[in-house]
């Protein structure tokens, strides 16, 4: 049997959906930028958010295959300025972590990151993928909230490298889509289609470690012509399935099944299991590299544990409201969360407006001693004042005061004539404005 010496793959990829929590019609999205460069080169990947409705909290796993970069540094980028940057502690990682939090939710959008890496020399020609992937909770905004996201992958493409010939054959991986709960076992797939025929394929497939464990592999009814040689490792992440004949094979279906334990502690939500292969990994019977489509599968988690919040709360006592100031109810407020509460168990939310007893004005009150007119706060606040109408020949004036007066009685023939000097009526009786 011939075989050919395939090249080791340490392929990643974790995409970490979060259970939507309200859809809207553009989700806050994040992007890794697509890079060109050589062995031996440096090359810079950008990390941007776009759509960005406003988020608390951040954190967001990179992916990249360490047979050809290494990480050289990380950079803030100049998005996410409101929020406190965290840089990773290990570059030699992988996946890498980016966190970002603050107290209140920033809706910059734009680079938020650039890593630069180094191709290492031995590098292969082909396109290697940085992929992202994130945990459900871990994305959330300034009400501690769960953000549903979309995530678009980028990648580094090597040139200069080995390029093996390319061959006419287009074939197709997948792996399939599961559900299962906590603490269940669940057999995702892999499969192949359009084979025009391969004597050599070596896979690695990606999966998160923290909601899922391999429990086995087995062979499955395709590539019955080629050699399967099992995984050494059930615990490796990704995990190599290895396949290698003197003769092509043309079957198509599935190829394995991986049978995955999901965690107790996992939290629900939507876990890829990601394909990929290094450039030379997949060929035909004359050794020619085929053209290889992937389509990546996942396993739900229903039922999963939710994030527990705790609030952090701050009790305001109640104070009366006044003629000319506003009071407030007794409340609490959450300065974690940003929510108010009427109860001291933070069970009755209420809003802000809600907390607030509005001020309730002065309640005048007249009277009249001859020609004295004396306003008097009827609410006991203390608030009085007088006008007195003065006699100016045969016309009576009066001074200002800051309200409206009813019609006061005054004996004796008169005009009345208020500030302004325009008449307000004679006779006995007048309206004073």
């Amino acid at each position: 049997m011939k075989k050919r010496v395939l090249s080791i793959a340490l392929c990643i990829a974790m995409l970490l959906t979060l259970v939507p929590t309200a859809l809207a019609d553009a989700l806050p999205t994040f992007s890794a930028s697509k890079e060109t460069a050589a062995p031996g080169e440096d090359v810079t990947v950008s990390f941007d958010v776009a759509n960005n409705t406003g988020l608390a909290g951040v954190r967001l796993l990179v992916s990249y295959s360490s047979d050809a970069l290494e990480i050289k540094s990380v950079a803030k980028g100049t998005a996410f300025d409101g929020l406190t940057y965290t840089k990773p502690g290990n570059l030699t990682a992988n996946p890498i972590v980016l966190f970002w939090d603050g107290q209140d939710a920033d809706t910059s959008n734009g680079t938020i990151a650039t890593i630069t890496f180094t191709v290492k020399e031995a590098a292969s020609a082909g396109e290697y993928p940085i992929t992202l992937s994130y945990t459900e909770g871990e994305i959330y905004d300034g009400d501690m909230e769960n953000v549903a996201v979309t995530l678009v992958d980028g990648s580094v493409t090597v040139t200069g490298g080995t390029t093996p010939e390319q061959g006419d054959n287009n074939v197709t991986f997948s792996a399939s889509k599961e559900t299962a709960a906590p603490g269940e076992d669940v057999a995702v797939s892999l499969n192949v289609a359009d084979n025009a025929g391969l004597a050599g394929v070596r896979l690695a497939v990606s999966y998160n470690s923290e909601a899922l464990t391999i429990k086995s592999v087995a062979e499955g009814t395709a590539f019955g012509n080629l050699t399967f040689t099992k995984p050494g490792s059930l615990t490796a992440n990704p995990i190599n399935l290895l396949w290698d004949g003197q003769d092509a094979d043309t079957s198509n279906g599935t190829i394995a099944t991986i049978t995955f334990t999901v965690k107790e502690a996992a939290s629900a939500g939507e876990y890829p299991i990601t394909l990929s292969y290094t450039a030379g990994d997949i060929f035909n019977g004359s050794y020619i590299d085929a053209t290889v489509t992937l389509e990546n599968g996942s396993v739900t988690v229903t039922s999963g544990t939710t994030p527990v919040h705790t609030h952090s709360l701050t009790h305001t006592a109640a104070k009366a409201a006044t003629c000319t100031e506003a009071g407030n109810i007794e409340y609490w407020y959450c300065t974690a969360c940003n929510k108010y509460f009427s109860d001291s168990a933070a069970t009755k939310e209420i809003t802000q407006a809600a907390t607030v007893i509005a001020a309730k004005g002065h309640n005048y009150t007249y009277t009249a001693d001859k020609n004295v007119i004396t306003e008097t706060c009827a609410n006991g606040c203390g608030h009085s004042a007088t006008a007195t109408i003065t006699a100016n020949g045969a016309t009576y004036t009066a001074e200002t005061i800051d309200t409206t007066y009813p019609n006061i009685a005054i004996a004796g023939t008169f005009e009345m004539r208020d500030n302004k000097g325009e008449l307000t009526g004679n006779g006995t009786s007048a309206t004073y404005k």
